[in-house]
């Protein structure tokens, strides 16, 4: 057995399991290309291309949480501009409301500005916080958050902006990538730091979501913040409003 290292992780190899699922080891590849391509690919594609199974269970998580705890900083207030999304668990049990941001830098912060039980709730707060600062409302539409944003509809005044599942996907791969580059700071609040903790992965048609079932903790408020990047990172910037005066 050899350990390889995917995403900040080790994870221990079985040589002899792998070579008899895999008889082309020592023919048409090698162990060193077999490690390196895991160490590339990770264990959930590596399964499906080289094991012939989709992986049953839930170990295959999301975040480095020890590159996470390197990430946490002080708390900032909001700019004046920024990304904005709700996301609600998928037995309606909570639902969460975050922000995302990226500095002169291009570095992202990410805060949760509400997380809590129920999803009642939900409608009248991201409508407020949407409507005060002037800013889209960003969603997955799937499941349980479609009857928040109907409602969230009804109250007009607001953009309110649907996720595709491959722009659902694309979310989540950037966050982990902004981590495990060095360019995500988040401050430090528990149930974010919970959901990165449990969040796992589940293999779609092209990509991966973050897996809301099989995941070990309530994911919500990483969704969210998620698809509030990636609603920061589609978002022009604003330009400064310039006042020109008639006496020339």
């Amino acid at each position: 057995p050899g350990a390889v290292r995917f995403q900040g992780r080790a994870f221990m190899l079985d040589e002899d399991v792998i070579r008899r699922v895999h008889p082309g080891i020592g023919t048409l590849t090698t162990w060193a290309k077999m490690q390196a391509r895991f160490a590339k690919m990770g264990p959930v594609s590596f399964d499906r291309e080289y094991m012939c199974r989709f992986p049953f269970d839930n170990t295959t998580t999301a975040f480095d949480m020890t590159a996470w705890a390197a990430a946490e900083s002080p708390a900032e207030i909001l700019p004046d501009a920024f990304g904005l999304a709700y996301d609600v668990a998928p037995d309606g049990s909570s639902a969460a409301v975050c922000a995302a941001w990226r500095d002169d830098a291009g570095v992202a912060r990410v805060t949760i500005l509400e997380h809590r039980q129920g999803v009642s709730w939900l409608p009248r707060t991201v409508h407020a916080i949407g409507r005060k600062y002037r800013v889209p409302i960003r969603y997955d539409s799937i499941g349980a958050n479609h009857g928040p944003g109907t409602e969230i509809q009804r109250l007009r005044g607001v953009t309110l902006t649907p996720s595709t599942g491959r722009e659902a996907m694309a979310a989540a791969q950037a966050i982990v990538s902004a981590l495990n580059d060095g360019n995500l700071r988040h401050f430090g609040q528990a149930s974010l730091t919970e959901a990165a903790d449990g969040a796992a992965w589940r293999q779609g048609d092209g990509g991966r979501y973050f897996a809301r079932t099989a995941s070990a903790n309530d994911i919500s408020p990483m969704v969210a913040a998620s698809l509030a990047l990636w609603q920061a990172d589609q978002t022009p910037a604003r330009k400064p409003m310039r006042i020109r005066s008639s006496n020339a």
